[in-house]
């Protein structure tokens, strides 16, 4: 690079000495920059251009330089020194380095103004116009080494400076000989290991003895070859399904380093792609090279070689960083409307594999042409895109796609369905799944009241309905869709892969839907086939996939992946643990003992991570299915329960109290304090069925709630008492009368207040009452023999319609009833008509 300020061609934009180029090194001078030939040639250049208003800088930085310049060739100075941190002539300050005016008439006159090297003689010249600042420690104007004085030049090239720079090109160099010569020897161990005769083993390429003969070549050739070359040899190894010596790749790699600076857009984009293609990642230090080249030339990029690039970066799980990752993203941006379906879905993978916000009119203009391709997406490519929305949404918060993209993806994949493979399916049926979960969560949100109904423009004021008739298009859109792809994914699960089988049965689970036995089938039987290789992750992900389509697993996938459970317990989460317990406990079923064990200790050691949820799962699945679970294991979780009590919803919430109330003796008065405190807070949102639940729990708990907790449960009662069913009311009556008989047993020494427990009563009981009589004709013998009970424990006397009501559906299920329920029944009677209470109904019994 430097030989251009120092010899310049009038009409083109060469070096004046076409040998200078003529070295080992094609592409740099290779011209010694010394006291004899490199001075002289600077000092003709200077004379012979005398009679012309410009003087290059390389003449006038030899005139005014002391003392001769050490011998060094100019290629090693500009390979590792100048041209790598840029051309002076398109830097900022250009003039401040006295480089604009010296070089005023070799460049266009835009050039510094718009950075457009294409204007520039001397960055035509230089074959790595990289526009980044110049070293000016170790560069004057110009880009010729400073030189103070032979004496300290000579302590530069001895001690440090350039003569750093001299000895690691030529330690480099004599490394490369040495990987050569291993690199040949090599060749000849493999082959003489392989022992390969002329005709034998035959594959789709031939004999497999060429390959050796031309791997071993190739590595010879290395050093001479070009992007091209090296681009051509990656992509038919991927193409063989040939694996090279790491030797040959080491070799490849290391020219690719060197001709980095010469490569164009498409160089860059294919050499990436060729590495994934063969499922390698290149050296670090020629990926950053790599990313820096497609940063530069991002602007001259097609969409097909901007999106390339950014995928291959995102397949490799490679971080370019910001800026090469804003560059490609602009030039993406800039010709999206032009760019192919491949294209399209390959950039939108490759934000979201990098989990990388792309910008607002990025993604606009992506979303746009996607919709305007859709039809020519491959089952891939509809894949990776509809992959791509669910990250998007999921992980970047950037809100679902619009709903006519949607339906086009959805009918694309069920078009394209046939060609899918098993990664395909299982991104798609991923993605649907984790779309359907963002808008159940907000609808439940919005039912909740916690979605945001006050814009100021409007725009969320009818949030809930858009967000539940938005769920129910992507249900109708998404049916054929979910059939299609059982039917393909029975076909391809004994060819998955563990985690994508995961994935296919975890989709069906969360949006609700049965695959069908095919299916279920077909996944019983491949995960026992690869339970052994299988992720913590996934085998968690199976296990409560079947316990939410309410599948049992056969009892070979049970034992497969309880050992495999045992196995990996360690690397689980909190959620996988809790989920884990909980699909136990739905099939009421005790884990083995290795993995009860292990799993409970991996509980212990994540406890502090577990949210609301996975706390009174794992609670519920102790009650349930290991109720001698000690105090160590479930003295933690209580803990927890009191620290994320303020997050529980109605469902965590009720199934603590359950928990506990099974597991007797294990809940103290801070976690119940904490959960009534939650109870009264989401009060407006508790069911009948949560009242009962809840009441119940004390009663086991022999606990007395405290006074705002019952105002909270007899306000709620009173208000949702239409919508009780009989099960509610005879549950709500019976633990109202027996919570009132411990109050009176305990002599009132718990401290709650007696007046706060009648009040609760009566309001609750006279709206029950009506209820009770409007639901009789469906009640059970058990029901109305507990509602009986209540009343007369309560010495309450019921009213005389529902009295009257109770004796016709006494009549119709007496014939059910079983000693207890007689029993029960006519003592209830009794404790009425000896409180001179209505004697109807003895008649009505009679």
């Amino acid at each position: 690079g430097l030989v251009a300020y120092g010899a310049q061609e009038k009409h083109d934009s060469f070096c004046s000495d076409p040998d200078s180029c003529a070295g080992g090194h094609t592409g740099y001078c290779s011209r010694e920059l010394g006291d004899k030939k490199g001075a002289e040639d600077a000092a003709s250049s200077s004379s012979s251009s005398s009679s012309s208003s410009s003087s290059s800088p390389a003449s006038s930085a030899a005139s005014t330089s002391s003392g001769p310049i050490p011998k060094i060739p100019i290629w090693k100075i500009a390979s590792k020194s100048f041209c790598q941190t840029g051309c002076p002539c398109c830097v900022d300050g250009a003039e401040e380095m006295g480089v604009g005016r010296s070089l005023a008439n070799l460049r266009g006159s835009d050039t510094c103004k718009t950075l457009d090297k294409s204007h520039c003689a001397v960055c035509k010249c230089c074959p790595i116009p990289i526009p980044l600042p110049i070293d000016l420690d170790q560069f004057g104007p110009g880009g010729v080494p400073k030189v103070e004085s032979p004496e300290k030049r000579a302590e530069e090239i001895a001690e440090g400076g350039l003569g750093r720079i001299v000895a690691a090109e030529e330690k480099h160099e004599e490394e490369e000989a040495a990987k050569l010569e291993k690199a040949k020897a090599r060749a000849k161990m493999d082959a003489d290991a392989l022992d390969i005769s002329k005709g034998s083993h035959q594959t789709d390429f031939g004999d497999e003895s060429l390959l050796a003969a031309l791997a071993a070549r190739a590595e010879q050739v290395a050093p001479n070859m070009t992007a091209k070359h090296i681009i051509l040899m990656l992509n038919a190894s991927a193409k063989l399904g040939w694996e090279p010596q790491q030797s040959l790749l080491d070799a490849l790699a290391d020219r690719a380093e060197i001709v980095v600076p010469e490569m164009t857009a498409q160089n860059v984009a294919s050499i990436l792609s060729a590495y994934v293609q063969i499922g390698e990642e290149p050296p670090s230090t020629l990926m950053k090279q790599l990313a820096l080249r497609a940063a530069f030339l991002a602007d001259s990029m097609t969409g097909e070689q901007a999106a390339n690039c950014m995928h291959a970066f995102a397949i490799m799980k490679e971080d370019p960083g910001d800026s090469v990752l804003h560059a490609l993203g602009a030039r993406i941006a800039a010709v999206a409307t032009t760019m192919k379906a491949e294209s399209v879905a390959n950039a939108l993978d490759a934000f979201a594999l990098m989990d990388c916000r792309p910008h607002k009119k990025t993604l606009q203009v992506l979303t746009t042409r996607a919709k305007e391709v859709a039809t020519e997406f491959n089952a891939h490519n509809v894949s990776a895109v509809i992959n791509a929305y669910a990250i998007f949404q999921r992980t970047l918060g950037l809100g679902s796609p619009p709903e006519d993209l949607l339906a086009a993806l959805v009918q694309q994949a069920e078009k394209e369905s046939d060609d899918m493979n098993g990664h395909d399916i299982a991104r798609v049926l991923d993605a649907y799944a984790l779309l359907w979960k963002q808008l159940e969560a907000e609808v439940m949100d919005s039912v909740g009241g916690k979605a945001n109904l006050t814009d100021k423009n409007g725009e969320n004021i009818f949030g809930a309905y858009t967000t539940v008739w938005k769920l129910s298009q992507m249900k109708r859109v998404g049916n054929s869709l979910l059939t299609v792809l059982a039917k393909r994914a029975t076909k391809l699960t004994p060819s998955m892969r563990g985690r994508s089988v995961a994935l296919v049965i975890q989709a069906y689970a969360t949006v609700g839907e049965d695959p069908g036995d095919a299916l279920i089938k077909a996944v019983d039987r491949r995960v026992q086939e690869v339970a052994n290789v299988m992720s913590s992750s996934s085998v968690a992900m199976v296990l409560d996939s079947f316990a939410l389509l309410n599948k049992v697993p056969s009892d070979a996938l049970l034992q497969s992946l309880e050992e495999r459970g045992t196995d990996v317990a360690q690397y689980l989460n909190a959620k996988e643990v809790a989920d884990i317990f909980d699909s136990f406990a739905k099939w009421n079923h005790k884990p083995s003992t290795q993995l009860l064990k292990e799993l409970s200790r991996r509980a212990l050691e994540v406890v502090s991570n577990m949210t609301a949820v996975d706390v009174s799962s794992i609670l519920n699945a102790c009650a349930l299915v290991w109720q001698d679970a000690g105090d160590d294991f479930l003295g933690p979780l209580e803990k927890r329960a009191v620290d994320v009590a303020t997050n529980m919803n109605v469902a965590d919430l009720t199934a603590t109290y359950q928990a506990l109330a099974m597991l007797q003796g294990h809940a103290n008065k801070k976690v119940l304090n904490s959960l009534a405190s939650q109870a009264v807070e989401i009060g407006d949102s508790l069911e009948p069925a949560h009242i009962a639940s809840i009441l119940s729990s004390y009663t086991k708990l022999e606990a007395l709630p405290s006074k705002e907790l019952l105002g909270v449960l007899a306000d709620r009662g009173a208000k949702t008492a239409h919508k009780m069913s009989g099960k509610d009311v005879a549950g709500i009556l019976v633990s109202y009368s027996k919570l009132w008989n411990m109050n009176a047993e305990s002599d009132h020494e718990s401290g709650s207040d007696p007046t706060g427990l009648q009040a609760f009563g009566k309001s609750l009981v006279r709206a029950i009452g009506s209820r009770a009589s409007a639901v009789a004709p469906s009640l059970q013998a058990e029901d109305i023999a507990a509602i009986l009970s209540a009343y007369a424990s309560l010495n309450e006397a019921p009213e005389k319609d529902l009295l009257e009501a109770l004796g016709h559906r006494i009549m119709d299920v007496v014939n059910d009833m079983d000693a207890h329920d007689v029993a029960v029944t006519l003592s209830a009677y009794a404790k009425l008509k000896a409180h001179n209470k209505k004697e109807s109904i003895m008649r009505l019994l009679l």
